[in-house]
C-alpha cells in the first residue's frame, strides 16, 4: 500500500505543480495578447467603457490564475501530506467544468475560426490542463480513502 501512497503523493505533487504554471500561463498570456494584440471595441465605444471593460478583463484572469494557483498549491501541499480542506476540490470541480465548457467552444470554433492553428493548439493546452484537474480529483480522493484505511487501521476502528 505505502509504493501506491507515494506514487499518489508524488502525483498530487506533480500535478499540482503543473496547475500553478497554468494558472502563470493564463495570466502571462492575457497581458501578452493584451499587449501585442490589443483589444478590439467598437468605434462608438467611449474611452470609459473601454477602461472599464479592460479591468474587468484583468479582474477576471487574475481571479482565474488565482484559483489555479489555490489548487496547484492545494495539491501539492496534499501530496507532501498536509490535511486540506475539500473546499480546494471543490473549486477544482467547478474550474474543470468550465474548462471542459471552453474545450467544446474551442471545438466549435473550429467550424467557424479563421486561424484554425491557433483553435487547436489553445485546445491542446486547454485539454492538458483539464487533464491536470482531473488527476488531482482522482489522486486526491485516493489518497484521502488510503489515509482513512491507514487511520482506522492504527486506531482498530473508524473515528
Amino acid at each position: 500500500m505505502s509504493a501506491i501512497k507515494n506514487k499518489i503523493e508524488i502525483n498530487l505533487i506533480t500535478t499540482g505543480t503543473g496547475l500553478m504554471f497554468f494558472g502563470l500561463w493564463t495570466f502571462i498570456k492575457f497581458f501578452l495578447t493584451i499587449v501585442f494584440l490589443g483589444v478590439e471595441y467598437d468605434d462608438n465605444t467611449s474611452d470609459e467603457v473601454k477602461l472599464i471593460a479592460t479591468i474587468i478583463m484583468i479582474i477576471a484572469v487574475a481571479i482565474v490564475s488565482a484559483l489555479f494557483c489555490y489548487v496547484g498549491l492545494s495539491a501539492r501541499a496534499e501530496g507532501k501530506g498536509k490535511k486540506k480542506s475539500v473546499m480546494y476540490l471543490i473549486v477544482n470541480g467547478l474550474i474543470l467544468f468550465f474548462q471542459i465548457l471552453l474545450i467544446a467552444l474551442e471545438a466549435a470554433a473550429l467550424l467557424f475560426g479563421e486561424n484554425i492553428l491557433t483553435i487547436i493548439i489553445t485546445m491542446i493546452i486547454d485539454a492538458t490542463a483539464a487533464f491536470f484537474m482531473l488527476e488531482v480529483m482522482i489522486n486526491s480522493i485516493k489518497l484521502r480513502k488510503i489515509r482513512r484505511r491507514e487511520r482506522i487501521t492504527e486506531v482498530g476502528y473508524e473515528l
